[in-house]
């Protein structure tokens, strides 16, 4: 699974962690758009969509690049993003701004545990999974 550095091959986990990262950018860059449209004169809408625009930017980057450490930092990144949006939304008293957050936010990160571990069973030898 790992290639020399700290490139990696995509493997199940990493393309599973990928894939529901890049759900969870495109979702945050989806409704951060919609809310910029609804409201043009908030600024809120502006920081949410360029923050929803650079974690998707930090990701692509991340995923061209095949950086394992890239990967899981910019899945973390959009995993606790989303988990704030839940707070946010609990603490709004929205139902739906609660629960869908957070499914993308335990959904994001469980896949970066399952995306950490292949890596150390990838190199027992090593602590943390990646070559050097």
């Amino acid at each position: 699974m790992l290639n020399n550095g700290d490139t990696v091959t995509l493997g199940r986990a990493a393309v599973l962690l990928v894939v529901v990262a890049s759900i969870n950018a495109l979702v945050s860059t989806g409704f951060a758009t919609a809310y910029v449209f609804a409201t043009p004169s908030d600024p809120t809408a502006g920081y949410a969509l360029v923050r929803a625009v650079v974690l998707a930017v930090v990701l692509v980057v991340a995923v061209s690049t095949r950086s394992a450490p890239a990967i899981m930092v910019s899945g973390l990144a959009l995993g606790l993003a989303q988990a704030g949006d839940a707070v946010v939304g609990f603490h709004g008293g929205s139902l739906p701004t609660t629960i869908g957050p957070l499914v993308l936010a335990l959904a994001t990160l469980g896949c970066l545990i399952g995306f950490q571990r292949s890596l150390r069973s990838a190199a027992p030898h090593e602590g943390d999974g990646i070559r050097r």
